[in-house]
């Protein structure tokens, strides 16, 4: 299994995430062809239980139909905003975002 480790600053507990963020946890609408996406991603994602993008610009991409329903995109802003991690630093808020594809 994964672990994650919880940071505190000040008063304010990291490490826990909203989960109840459907701006930042996605389906995606879009489905087809997209440069976006390596042949290499596309091979090895059938050997993948999930698969998370993390995004923060073009959170509506394109997404191969090979993805399947295992794909879900995270938009890393609306993160930010669900955890209130509006004062933290670009690399605390990357790290709640990786938590979330936890």
């Amino acid at each position: 299994g994964a672990c994650a480790s919880v940071i505190a600053f000040g008063r304010v507990p990291l490490g826990e995430i909203n989960l109840d963020c459907p701006a930042g946890m996605r389906v995606p609408e879009n489905r087809g062809d997209s440069p976006k996406h390596s042949v290499l991603s596309l091979g090895i994602s059938k050997y993948a239980d999930r698969i998370y993008i993390i995004c923060t610009d073009e959170c509506d991409m394109t997404v191969p139909e090979a993805f399947g329903d295992k794909v879900m995109l995270l938009d890393g802003f609306a993160l930010d905003e669900c955890n209130g991690l509006g004062q933290y630093d670009h690399w605390i808020k990357a790290s709640q975002s990786h938590l979330h594809a936890v």
